[in-house]
């Protein structure tokens, strides 16, 4: 945590000198995921919901830098989904639509962006069908994804967790194998920190 708190302040550096549009929206971004990633690591929902705020509200301002930089959006939309979770679905239905298309105006900007792929996967697997979800698409987008993209292990996660849901667990055990295994993942550290550690807990649990 410590770590990410520094990482704040050499964001807000970088931010205070006279950079690039484009650089300035990265740094305004960095900062986004920053604590989006804090706002996971806190103890309430209040104080989550208080840093994916401001990683919403530091997203912003890397849209108004370069309303063209696809990441922007994306951590927009990211710290505005993890927002609408920790307040709770009936309370933030209003904000639906704007959370669809911050991923959609992501895919605009660069058609290959895989982590806005998965978010709206995400979305059509947890959200009932009457307010637009789909399981039937929420694979098909997991498996189009991993066929884009077979060394992607987040969306392995992800597809096995939807799996072992359905009762496929056959099917998910296969997936949470090639998480671990995976010796050239999409995102290196990542897949080191997050995605591989929970691979083996989930492995264990979908074993017994």
């Amino acid at each position: 945590m410590e770590n990410l708190r520094s990482a704040l302040l050499g964001y807000d550096e970088a931010i205070a000198e006279r950079l690039s549009p484009s650089d300035k929206a990265s740094a305004y971004t960095d900062k986004a995921l920053a604590l989006l990633r804090l706002g996971d690591l806190q103890g309430s929902k209040g104080q989550r919901r208080a840093y994916y705020q401001r990683g919403k509200l530091e997203a912003e301002k890397g849209i108004a830098a370069n309303a063209s930089y696809a990441d922007a959006h994306f951590m927009r939309a990211s710290n505005l989904g993890s927002w609408m979770r920790e307040k709770g679905v009936a309370q933030s239905l209003f904000l639906l639509d704007d959370l669809k298309a911050g991923f959609q105006r992501t895919l605009e900007l660069d058609s290959g962006h895989l982590k806005a792929r998965l978010s709206l996967a995400r979305i059509d697997e947890q959200l009932p069908r009457l307010l637009g979800g789909s399981k039937k698409r929420a694979e098909q987008r997991y498996r189009t994804l991993l066929k884009q993209d077979p060394h992607f292990t987040l969306a392995m996660i992800f597809y096995a967790e939807f799996l072992a849901e359905r009762g496929r667990k056959d099917e998910s055990i296969q997936w949470l194998k090639r998480v671990i295994s995976e010796e050239q993942p999409t995102e290196p550290a990542d897949c080191r920190r997050f995605d591989r550690p929970r691979a083996e807990v989930l492995l264990e649990q979908f074993s017994k």
